[in-house]
């Protein structure tokens, strides 16, 4: 509720003093009459959302007084603006002062936010705009959308005000203007005294904005403002000129950046007068029109008659006196809201208890927010909530004030709280001084984010701090239990800095969350002056940190940060992103964390840990996979300082001695601490520790706790509540004897490190799955002169992890790991850490099928991957080798291969190679090589005579990347990096360097005799910017490329090297379609040589140099010299790429939950038992190739998931063509099957064996969305010229209202032996349409449209075309089709049917039992020429079979047999007439023994027709197909597949909706079942023809129905 004040254009007085305003805002309105006075003072005004005080449409009379007045504690604050004037303010000749406030905004996302906002500004005739002595915190301070315009001695001051800015906005300012200056008539401009942060004080942005100043009198002062901080400039003008007409004058000076003066040169475009500190300048000391005088020495100002104040002003400033507070009574009452449920409530501030037990606080409207600002206070403070509930989106939050206030205790309990359905508990600004806060025992459930009313959310956050300030105060969050279902949510969340002063403390502890990605992420963290902040014995299940820094952190003056005993399997215990101060007697500890295989640190390239002689760092007793340190941990120690660190275990091996520590990049330990022993220094906060005894501490004064820290130790409970007994863990074998495998046998689902002691380690034919199941194998364990480690045959699926954890130390003479013919299903194989010398690991002929990212949180990843490396690093003569693999991703931005975090390291002759590999990538947007690394730790090195080869490996698919490098490239030392042979499709850029790349000392990089099938678009190789060469040689040969449009660029480097000695780049050869039209960006600083096909060979293009004596001229053959090996003499053997012909194309046997789009730009796209959770899109005309093969096998469609099968928009390129089969496909929840668009001739698109069934409307997306209508399988505008479209042996039933079965959108057009084959469908609805055709059907040039062997059941119609039917020498046959339980005609064409050309209606063999109509209607003519229709063997219910109009032209007949109509077989052209036929004259009736070609069969593709077994069989000639000789055949369907149960059972439930019972069933049983509206009907006809029986059937509601 909020406060609207509208004037109505008399002189009011307005006063609104010592008030609180804690929802809505306070706004002014309309027009408010001359000699008007409103003032606003000494309150507390919060509005958390836009703006708290707002001036809109308003205007001010002459000589208007505003005053908004902040002398006793008032504090205004709103999320974008504390004061906003929403329309352009005019001060004739009044004035409107904004004095000793305090003025706050708390949102950050724009820039804007501002504590004073304007619109415009017009100031004239004496007037005056003051912003004196305002604290403000904000963005800007004041900001000004539009112009401003001073005039006829009117003032402009921002003077006397402290403000702090914001960072993490491109621009902030004290005073921004986003539009022109201009000043004129003895006007000023003053900017003085003011205080700001890390800010400019003016600023200015665009170029086209001005400052004009004119008139004598005229002045801009700028004087005496300090900024503290001088990161950024001290104004930002971005004005290329200004204009100061004499004599006004624009004064600048006595402005200081830090204790510096500012200096100006280049600061102020134009004229400007510069004064220094200590001299005095007229302009900036007084208004000079009103000026007698000025002594310099006391510059001081004399005024002349009638001026006032100080600096001789035309006017005199108000006074600003507030009224004396009145007292007001405090509620004392201390009762308890218990065991309500409240959905919103307005809270009473000036009160001192407050207390909610087993309170349902439910809904975004259920906020309960506590201003302390608003309380009492200078009386004690009790919150309590226990037992609560909080519910989406309900929402606990306690804010302070811009600085910690005075209080006489403030007790906080929450406690034994449950958070569901994404609720969060919020804390913001400075808390009073003296809080005792606890938060523990919660259960939260976080389904969403919570976007609160400020603009932001929580991240997932349980808990959330914004800005908060604890002096003195202590929070304590403990016994927290959560669980997050989104990615990338943080646990506790600091927004801004957290502050932690004066003995101030904050503790988590006994937490476990589930789901996040960050325990508590904190944007910036001060511990001083005796404080605390402690991370303890906290659990994540997974994640990627327990802290997460983004900004400075600073620990100073005897203060402690601890992040200790946490466990889990996150990256890393510690992600520190920027600068780490430790100073002053304080203390860092971080002891008995356990991360797994995770990092102890990660950390960026600006990261620097700073401690001085003082203070001391603990690392000790934690447990991880690395340290993640490439540098020192502290970048700067001063003398004295203490670095206390031991008993680590990395990577299964325990640290004891310096050199160990070392080796692991922990260096400058001054004590490295046993395990088990305690120190002073190490164990305790020394400054308070006087000693320690049996590894206790003993406190001096002023120690508290077990640890004697700084600050007291918040209560609590001190140990989560004891957990049930846990289950038997389960068994897993143990390890195999030597020569041995584990084998045959599914694994537990558990996380397993493996290898300890071992030098022998096999499984075999072992199954490992689920998201819970990781195997570590801890090279760093395992001892023996020779170690081995074979996984052969295994399969590892729905999330499990198979990582190999290297440890280059590791005890072994030589290691070799063997991972072969492995099935990797959604799941994760992990290089990781570097390996012992003499490490052979070969992993070959495995199958791996990514549809998702694996969450392996302790590595980072982040896009879905099969293999996936963090810091792999093989070196003396080691391998690592790929080949023979299949890769498949169906999901976008994936990647095959995957280096994480730490760069990818190959050195003294060691090899990668990734040989003869097949890759299919679902999404042109895929990457098959990704090497990441880090800024600090480059992507690639490769060192000392090793090398790099991917050779031979097939791209079946379009990419964004074949390699791609995100940071440096570093090679050097006689090393290779060969990139040969390989084949694949469409790309933006194959090999990819994004930085700079080095290549020195006699180094090969080679790229040649690739396959380009689709030329790439960007370019073949790019090093971005520059690649820099030192005696070394890049070579690209022999590449081809095919394009139809362009002519690729084979080589590009954008800028030339500053590091270019002998380098040498060599392009050879290099062919566009066979000829030689290829491009190269080369800066001419690098003298490539460019070489054709007809020129004489280089060396350089086929042979490695360094390892190269001579190469022959014809055909570049290479002769090695000592060292090299293989036909490019590498420094390193390389094993041969394996045959990829023959390759599988499929994805198999996974599960899919992300959209796909498939067979993008390649010619196969095939799945075959995939479950897709989510809409899959074959788009044919986006697949490349002459022919295109799509199938989808033993596919099941969840989740209301549907299948897409889009043709080409228009007429593709003539021998074009698509083999689409869609069989045994399962869809039970709401999807649909969608044909769609143009199928040129030769294509066949196959629906067969599948199963169809939907209980409500499928929901199709954007241009296949039907509107009102719904149906199972939509064939949507589908063009068939010369290719056929069939739907055969497939089940569809569509059991809601007004549903349709099959549903034809826009018709169906078919021509030059087009056709549409219906063989053996069974479809059912609730009496909707079976068969819809939505438009016409035209039929030409030999085309057919034909069912066959069908069964409809429960249809108002079994076929109903809409639109005209047009056939054109083609056929349209109607074949042994049971119409069953038809509620209107069984075949209704609603408009004209015309035959021509030697046409054919056939219509035989079909069944209708409907007994309100007939089975054939047409409502318009049937006309015929030349073509014959004909009846044949049809058995009606009724004893009318037609009702048609039927006109029949020269050449045309109407040919009947053998119909059954009543129960009476008709035959008499009489009978036939009774029976719909019409002109008994005009039938040609055949007897029931004759068989005629021209009844029976298509005649003109018919040579005769004779009976055989009592059955007349057509003889076809050279055209004619299947039993009736139509012109097209029906294609060869696959085998039918197995038969569902013959069983079909219900029992013990209560149906609420349609169910049906599978085609095929013999026997339904439903027992006891609850028919709740729903009436059974068994259909005897779709189930076998023998042996049906139905038993104890119970209808306990409703009527049983019918048994048919």
């Amino acid at each position: 509720m909020g406060l609207s004040i509208r004037g109505s254009g008399v002189r009011v007085h307005v006063s609104v003093v010592s008030s609180i305003l804690d929802a809505g805002d306070l706004e002014f309105r309309g027009d408010f009459g001359s000699s008007s006075q409103i003032l606003v003072a000494g309150s507390k005004l919060v509005m958390t959302s836009g703006h708290t005080i707002q001036f809109q449409r308003f205007s001010l009379g002459a000589n208007l007084t505003l005053l908004l007045l902040l002398l006793l504690d008032n504090s205004i604050e709103g999320s974008r603006y504390a004061v906003y004037f929403s329309d352009a303010v005019v001060v004739d000749g009044g004035g409107i002062l904004i004095k000793g406030n305090t003025l706050i905004t708390t949102d950050e996302d724009e820039g804007v936010e501002s504590s004073v906002c304007f619109y415009a500004v017009e100031v004239n005739n004496g007037g005056y705009l003051f912003v004196e002595n305002n604290t403000m915190n904000a963005a800007n301070g004041v900001f000004v959308f539009g112009d401003t315009s001073v005039s006829s001695a009117g003032l402009l001051r921002v003077a006397d005000c402290d403000f702090v800015g914001r960072t993490k906005v491109s621009y902030s300012a004290l005073l921004y203007l986003d539009g022109s200056v201009t000043l004129e008539g003895g006007a000023q401009w003053r900017v003085e005294g003011n205080v700001v942060g890390a800010v400019s004080v003016l600023t200015i942005p665009y170029s086209w904005h001005k400052i004009k100043l004119s008139g004598s009198g005229t002045a801009v002062v700028l004087a005496n403002n300090r900024q503290v901080d001088d990161s950024c400039p001290f104004a930002d003008l971005a004005l290329p000129n200004m204009i100061v007409v004499s004599p006004a004058r624009f004064v600048v000076g006595c402005n200081l950046q830090g204790d510096e003066e500012v200096l100006y040169d280049g600061l102020f475009p134009g004229e400007v007068v510069v004064f220094r500190c200590g001299t005095c300048n007229d302009n900036a000391a007084c208004y000079m029109p009103g000026t007698e005088s000025v002594n310099r020495g006391s510059c001081s100002c004399s005024c002349k008659d009638g001026w006032r104040g100080a600096s001789c002003l035309p006017f005199e400033v108000p006074d600003t006196v507030v009224p004396p507070v009145a007292e007001r009574a405090v509620d004392g009452d201390t009762s308890c809201v218990v065991n309500q449920t409240l959905t919103n409530l307005t809270l009473n501030m000036w009160k001192t208890h407050h207390c909610y037990v087993g309170v349902t606080f439910n809904g975004v409207g259920a906020v309960l927010k506590f201003f302390f600002n608003g309380m009492p206070l200078h009386l004690p403070i009790n919150i309590t909530l226990s037992g609560c509930t909080f519910l989406y989106g309900a929402v606990l939050q306690f804010v302070g004030g811009a600085e910690a206030a005075e209080s006489s205790g403030v007790l906080i309990r929450v406690s034994q709280t449950v958070m569901r359905r994404s609720s969060v508990v919020v804390f913001a600004l400075a808390l009073p001084q003296h809080c005792d806060i606890a938060v523990t025992e919660v259960d939260a459930v976080q389904f969403s984010v919570v976007q609160l009313l400020e603009s932001v959310n929580n991240m997932w956050s349980v808990m959330m701090l914004r800005n908060v300030v604890l002096s003195a105060s202590s929070l304590l969050v403990s016994n927290v239990k959560a669980r997050a279902f989104g990615y990338g949510g943080f646990g506790l969340y600091s927004t801004g800095t957290l502050t932690l002063v004066s003995g101030g403390s904050l503790y988590v502890r006994y937490c476990s969350l589930d789901g996040y990605e960050h325990l508590f992420y904190v944007h910036g963290l001060s511990v001083r002056d005796y404080s605390v902040f402690a991370l303890l014995n906290n659990t994540m299940f997974s994640g990627t940190s327990f802290l997460y820094q983004k900004q400075n952190f600073s620990v100073s003056d005897h203060s402690v940060l601890r992040v200790v005993g946490s466990s889990g399997s996150v990256s890393n215990a510690i992600c520190a992103y920027n600068l780490w101060i430790v100073e002053q007697s304080s203390w860092l500890d971080w002891r008995d964390n356990d991360v797994g295989v995770g990092a102890m640190f990660r950390y960026s390239l600006i990261t620097a840990f700073i401690i001085d002689g003082s203070s001391v760092t603990t690392l000790t007793g934690c447990k991880m996979g690395l340290t993640g340190l490439s540098g020192p941990l502290l970048s700067r120690a001063d003398a004295g300082y203490r670095f206390v660190s031991g008993c680590l275990t990395v990577a299964g091996r325990v640290l004891t001695t310096a050199a160990e520590l070392e080796l692991n990049g922990i260096t400058n330990v001054t004590m490295v601490a046993a395990c088990g022993e305690c120190t002073k220094e190490g164990d305790c906060f020394a400054p308070l520790t006087t000693a320690v005894s049996d590894c206790k501490c003993q406190c001096a004064a002023g120690g508290h706790g077990d640890l004697c820290v700084p600050a007291p130790v918040p209560a609590g409970p001190l140990s989560p509540p004891p957990p049930p007994p846990p289950p038997p863990p389960p068994r897993t074998p143990p390890p195999p004897p030597f020569g041995e495998c584990i084998s045959d046998m599914v694994y537990p689902e558990v996380a397993q490190a493996v290898g300890s002691g071992l030098s022998w380690l096999c499984y075999r034919n072992v199954t490992f799955s689920g998201g819970g199941m990781s195997l570590t194998v801890l090279i760093g364990a395992m001892t023996g002169e020779v170690v081995n480690v074979t996984f052969d045959g295994c399969t590892w699926r729905d999330g499990a992890v198979l990582v190999l954890l290297g440890n280059a130390y590791a005890a072994v003479g030589s290691l070799n790991i063997v991972v072969t013919g492995n099935r990797f299903h959604d799941a994760l194989l992990s290089p990781e850490g570097g390996f012992p010398p003499h490490t052979n690991i070969t992993i070959s002929g495995n199958r791996f099928t990514v549809t998702r990212l694996i969450p392996r949180f302790c590595l980072g990843v982040r896009r879905p991957s099969c293999v996936a490396m963090n810091g792999l690093a093989v070196s003396n003569d080691s391998a690592v080798v790929l080949s023979g693999n299949v890769f498949q991703t169906v999901t976008a931005s994936s990647s095959a291969i995957y280096v994480v975090g730490s760069s990818l390291r190959v050195s003294w002759h060691s090899v990668f190679a990734v040989v003869g590999n097949t890759f299919h990538m679902a999404s042109a947007n895929g990457t098959l090589i990704y090497i990441g690394g880090s800024r600090h730790s480059l992507s690639l090195s490769v060192l000392n005579n090793s090398a790099v080869v991917i050779r031979g490996n097939v791209v079946t698919r379009p990419v964004k990347y074949f390699i791609v490098f995100l940071w440096s490239l570093r090679v050097e030392s006689q090393c290779a990096v060969v990139f040969q042979g390989n084949d694949m499709q469409g790309s933006l850029v194959v090999f990819y360097s994004v930085f700079s790349s080095y290549i020195f000392y006699n180094f090969w990089l080679q790229l040649s005799g690739n396959l380009c099938r689709v030329s790439p678009s960007e370019g073949f190789t790019v090093f971005n910017p520059t690649v820099n060469l030192r005696d070394s040689t890049v070579s690209v040969s022999g590449n081809r490329f095919m394009s139809s449009t362009v002519s690729p660029t084979v080589l590009l480097i954008p800028k030339s090297s500053r590091d270019l000695t002998n380098g040498a780049i060599v392009a050879a050869c290099n062919t566009v379609n066979g000829g030689e039209e290829a491009n190269y960006v080369i800066p001419f600083v690098y003298n490539a040589t460019i070489l054709t096909c007809s020129d004489p060979c280089a060396l350089a293009a086929s042979c490695f140099p360094a390892y190269t004596s001579t190469a022959s001229s014809d055909g570049c053959a290479c002769t090695c010299a000592e060292g090299g090996h293989g036909d490019a003499c590498l420094p390193v053997a390389v094993p041969e790429p394996p045959s990829t012909d023959g390759a599988e194309l499929c994805v198999q046997d996974v599960r899919v939950g992300v959209e796909v789009s498939a067979g993008l730009g390649t010619s196969v796209a095939c799945y075959v038992g995939v479950t897709f959770a989510a809409d899959v899109v074959v788009d044919v005309g986006l697949m490349s190739g002459s022919v295109r093969n799509v199938t989808l096998a033993n596919c099941t469609f969840l989740d209301g998931a549907s299948l897409y099968v889009v043709g080409w928009l228009s007429d593709p390129t003539a021998g074009q063509r698509a083999d689409v089969l869609i069989s045994g496909l399962e869809s039970r929840s709401g999807g649909g099957v969608v044909v769609a668009n143009r199928f040129p001739p030769g294509s066949r698109v196959t629906v067969v064996d599948s199963v169809l069934i939907a209980e409500k409307r499928v929901a199709y997306r954007g241009v296949y969305d039907l509107g009102d209508a719904s149906a199972c399988l939509v064939v949507h505008n589908v063009n068939l010229t010369g290719s056929v479209l069939t739907i055969a042996r497939t089940q569809v039933a569509a059991v809601f209202r007004d549903a349709v079965g099959v549903l034809v959108v826009g018709g169906v057009a078919l021509s030059s032996c087009g056709a549409l084959y219906v063989d053996g469908l069974s479809v059912q609805t609730a009496l909707g349409l079976c068969v819809s055709v939505e438009g016409g059907v035209a039929a030409s040039g030999g085309s057919v449209v034909a069912f066959v062997d069908s069964d409809f059941l429960l249809c108002e119609h079994a076929v109903s075309v809409r639109g005209a039917v047009s056939v054109s020498g083609s056929a349209v046959a109607l074949v042994r089709s049971d119409f069953l339980t038809t509620e209107n005609y069984a075949v209704a064409f609603y408009s004209a049917v015309s035959l021509a050309g030697g046409s054919m209606l056939l219509v035989k063999g079909n069944v209708h039992d409907g007994v309100l109509r007939e089975m054939l209607y047409a409502a318009g003519a049937v006309t015929a020429a030349g073509s014959t229709l004909s009846f044949v063997r049809n058995r009606a219910l009724l004893p009318r079979m037609l009702t048609v109009s039927l006109s029949l032209a020269a050449g045309a007949h109407l040919r009947v047999a053998c119909n059954d109509a009543g129960g009476r077989v008709l035959s008499t052209a009489e009978e036939y007439a009774a029976a719909g036929f019409g002109d008994a004259g005009r039938t040609d009736v055949a007897g029931r023994d004759a068989c005629d070609r021209d009844i029976y069969c298509y005649a003109p593709e018919t040579a005769s027709a004779s009976m055989k077994d009592g059955v007349c069989v057509c003889a076809c000639g050279s055209g004619g197909y299947g039993e009736a000789c139509v012109p097209v055949g029906a294609p060869a369907l696959p085998p039918a597949v197995g038969t569902a149960s013959s069983a079909f059972v219900r029992e013990g439930v209560t149906v609420r909706s349609v169910f049906v019972v599978p085609a095929g069933a013999s026997e339904v049983t439903l027992r006891h079942v609850v028919l709740d509206g729903v009436s059974p009907v068994l259909y005897v006809p779709w189930m076998a023809r023998e042996g049906v029986r139905e038993d104890g059937v119970d209808a306990c509601w409703g009527a049983l129905g019918e048994l048919t």
